[in-house]
């Protein structure tokens, strides 16, 4: 079983990527604290900076950007400055990783329409609250959500686990998938501890295929199918 994930994803990283590996891991760490502090208050973002601005709730819209823009930022940095993008599970990926991203979606379907008959989740979902009663606003929704998932999917098993697999092997995924619990803090329990799980299988994923993209469209698929089922439901 060892060499089945070794074979695919050893390689040997000189100096001047562990010194990558050390700035990126310290940035985005240091994203996690913020996005934590930050998506567990409901102010915008100019109140959350200066408390004694008169306080404006921030908009799904802010809460959008603001995530995106700093899940971006590591990835941002490793272009900018001529990064090597393989090394972080940026690729196409492969056969195996699309057809195991397959099985876990499939897999997922009968534990969303469970799911979507909770009331948690019927008070959760979608998100966005114009969703539930316009077409055109699900729709939008679908859309600016699917590249928030994108975000999610390119730091966490994009550039963290990148750092993560090499650095601990299959305990560095362990923590990457233990700070993407963290961000979930706030959704429906279940929600929480199966994102622990489903970040070690994603992350297990994209360290086969060498690439986040197989399990970004898993993401991104489970995200809408639960929008739709809470939906026909509710």
């Amino acid at each position: 079983m060892g060499n089945f994930w070794r074979a695919e994803v050893s390689e040997s990283i000189g100096v001047t990527e562990k010194r990558w590996d050390s700035g990126l891991l310290a940035l985005c760490l240091g994203i996690i604290t913020v996005l934590y502090a930050y998506n567990h208050q409901p102010y915008a973002f100019v109140n959350w900076i200066d408390p004694s601005a008169s306080r404006v709730y921030r908009s799904h819209e802010e809460y959008l950007l603001v995530n995106c823009l700093a899940l971006l930022l590591p990835m941002m940095v490793l272009v900018s400055a001529g990064g090597t993008l393989s090394l972080y599970n940026v690729g196409a990926g492969n056969r195996w990783g699309w057809a195991a991203a397959g099985v876990c979606y499939l897999f997922m379907l009968p534990l969303l329409w469970w799911a979507s008959a909770q009331s948690d989740f019927q008070q959760t979902y979608p998100l966005y609250r114009p969703a539930r009663s316009a077409l055109s606003a699900l729709l939008y929704h679908e859309m600016t959500y699917t590249f928030y998932l994108w975000c999610w999917e390119m730091f966490f098993r994009g550039v963290l686990t990148g750092i993560g697999w090499r650095w601990l092997g299959w305990w560095g995924i362990g923590l990457q998938s233990l700070a993407f619990a963290l961000l979930h803090v706030g959704k429906p329990l279940p929600e929480v501890m199966g994102s622990f799980v489903a970040g070690m299988v994603l992350g297990g994923i994209a360290v086969r295929a060498r690439s986040f993209v197989p399990g970004f469209v898993c993401h991104a698929l489970v995200s809408a199918t639960m929008d739709v089922f809470v939906l026909m439901r509710g």
